[in-house]
């Protein structure tokens, strides 16, 4: 009993913590992005005002740092090295998970593959320490404590609750928009084929007839259809115009669901990158920007 008491003690103040900074985290991102764009954008990761990295790192940092409080110089070496390491490694995650770049510091100096750079590691570094030295141990850590055991049970079930339905779904919508991606991307590649394609005939046709001389062409035309050559191109010109109206009626569809299916990613994360087309990202964005204007 006295395990089963210690093991929830300790979940509870590590998901207290968790829930703590991840809204903390929330609200830094809101504000940042407030001040760059002087509107209100949910930054958060999830659908609800949490960001799950901020709550991560931060149980990371005081579960690893907060024995070296005693040790200064230790300890900002860590509160620089540790915040940008789990930066880094959550961006390369993601990349790899869902085929694309949620954030981009390729625009500052000294960034490493535009996943961390410089600036927002000293940034890191000084939210860092002052987190481990005196936010958790006098705010967070006593906030914790205060609270009487009944509603440290409401406040488990109710988080765990939501977090796990909120997880799924913000998982699940990732994985449909990375299938629309895929099906917008193999769209894009016949569109190219068929364009390409319809551009040749247009041209072989054009090139005969600048051949063929105003007295000789209806004859020279016939022969051309005896033997089904013309005949053959201009079907098979009509064939693929159809195919092709029908591929971008089918591609317009896909980018007005992106845009307003996953709207809400693509406004929290203005710098995302796909490995798909470039081309189809802008016109994701221009989609979405219509949206904002109606």
């Amino acid at each position: 009993m006295h395990f089963i008491l210690l093991i929830y003690s300790k979940y509870y103040y590590i998901f207290f913590y968790f829930i703590i900074y991840s809204f903390l985290g929330w609200c830094l991102e809101v504000l940042y992005s407030f001040k760059n764009k002087c509107k209100f954008v949910n930054r958060g990761f999830l659908n609800g005002p949490f960001c799950p990295i901020y709550g991560f790192g931060a149980i990371s940092l005081i579960t690893v740092l907060s024995p070296l409080r005693q040790n200064l110089p230790f300890l900002l070496i860590g509160c620089f090295l540790f915040p940008s390491a789990i930066e880094y490694f959550t961006g390369f995650v993601l990349e790899k998970a869902f085929s694309a770049t949620w954030w981009n510091y390729s625009r500052y100096k000294f960034n490493l593959k535009g996943r961390i750079c410089l600036r927002f590691s000293i940034l890191w570094w000084v939210v860092s320490v002052f987190l481990v030295v005196f936010i958790n141990p006098n705010i967070t850590d006593k906030l914790a404590q205060m609270l009487p055991i009944r509603c440290r049970y409401v406040l488990l079930i109710s988080f765990t609750s939501y977090f796990i339905i909120d997880f799924y779904i913000t998982l699940l919508s990732l994985i449909k928009l990375k299938k629309l991606f895929t099906q917008i991307t193999h769209i894009s590649f016949q569109l190219n084929i068929k364009s390409d394609s319809i551009y040749k005939i247009k041209n072989s046709i054009k090139a005969l007839e600048l051949r063929s001389t105003a007295k000789n062409f209806s004859n020279k035309v016939s022969d051309l259809i005896e033997n089904k050559i013309y005949k053959q191109e201009d079907d098979s010109l009509e064939k693929l115009e159809i195919k092709l109206s029908e591929l971008k009626r089918t591609y317009d569809q896909l980018l007005n669901k992106i845009a307003h299916s996953h709207k809400r990613f693509f406004t929290a994360y203005p710098d995302l990158k796909t490995k798909f087309n470039k081309k189809i990202l802008s016109e994701i964005h221009e989609k979405i920007r219509k949206i904002n204007n109606h």
